[in-house]
């Protein structure tokens, strides 16, 4: 008998010890007088003590993938519910989960979850390409929509930087869209209507209108904008409103700024036009 109380084998060719099957008797060393040379299911080949197998040794070495296998299908059966965890981890980071989102879930750190997945055999960071292209289109519609960074950034729950980051449509691509759909606007208070822009627009920033005359009228079109304002230094026609009102004051006539038409106005007895308003 053995210490550990087993009955001992007796160790000949052929004798089978779990994994391991004896082939021959092996070198003496001077630590075990007794070995013996033993192939593992594994496939591997190893020289191991007749003390060993008899104390129980099963496999070639600890490294031996069956007895790795065995090992963890222990662990399985001890630990149930670290186990459940592990797999709900590996499920959430599929998922396309962060590691800050997982380890909010299960009140551990980032690192934590990162060597559990290094373990799980889950490695790398994730694809999120799809989700910034879809994400990136959105902020596209929103901006030539019209929508600043600021509310961009407030209705999807992002930060400013990261806006700007996946906006790709450039300030240039912004203009021509906006100028694009100005085509046939008719700005208020003003006889001008908006063609396009000129071919030297790069240069000189200025635009084609289209004046109620009938001609054509190329202008700055901040000027236009605040013409429609009722600011004076805005540009309300191609010239015609002011060929108009010389041409009615010099005849009795006044010209009604607000609805930008020439009025018959009486002279008065000082030889004064009368105020069109009245």
């Amino acid at each position: 008998m053995s210490r550990t109380g087993r009955k001992r084998k007796s160790i000949v060719p052929g004798t089978e010890f779990g994994a391991l099957t004896v082939i021959a008797a092996g070198p003496a060393h001077f630590n075990y007088p007794s070995t013996s040379f033993c192939q593992c299911k594994c496939g591997k080949t190893a020289i191991v003590s007749n003390s060993e197998l008899n104390g129980g040794k099963t496999h070639c070495s600890r490294y031996c993938p069956l007895s790795i296998a065995i090992r963890k299908e222990a662990a399985r059966s001890r630990h149930p519910v670290r186990l459940d965890r592990i797999a709900k981890i590996v499920e959430m980071r599929k998922n396309k989960a962060t590691l800050m989102m997982i380890g909010n879930a299960f009140g551990i750190t980032r690192e934590r979850v990162r060597q559990i997945l290094k373990k799980a055999g889950v490695v790398g960071p994730l694809d999120f390409s799809e989700e910034r292209k879809a994400l990136s289109t959105k902020i596209d519609a929103m901006v030539v929509a019209g929508a600043t960074h600021k509310e961009v950034a407030r209705k999807l729950g992002i930060c400013e930087k990261k806006v700007a980051d996946l906006k790709s449509v450039t300030q240039a691509q912004l203009l021509d869209i906006k100028y694009r759909n100005m085509a046939g606007y008719k700005f208020p208070n003003t006889r001008l209507t908006f063609v396009g822009r000129c071919d030297d627009f790069s240069k000189t920033r200025r635009c084609v209108f289209r004046c109620d005359c009938g001609k054509i009228h190329k202008a700055l079109i901040a000027n236009v904008l605040a013409a429609s304002r009722h600011e004076y230094r805005g540009s309300r026609s191609c010239g015609c409103l002011d060929q108009e009102y010389r041409q009615a004051a010099s005849v009795g006539f006044g010209y009604d700024v607000k609805n930008h038409k020439v009025r018959y106005c009486p002279v008065a007895p000082d030889g004064e036009l009368c105020d069109v308003a009245q």
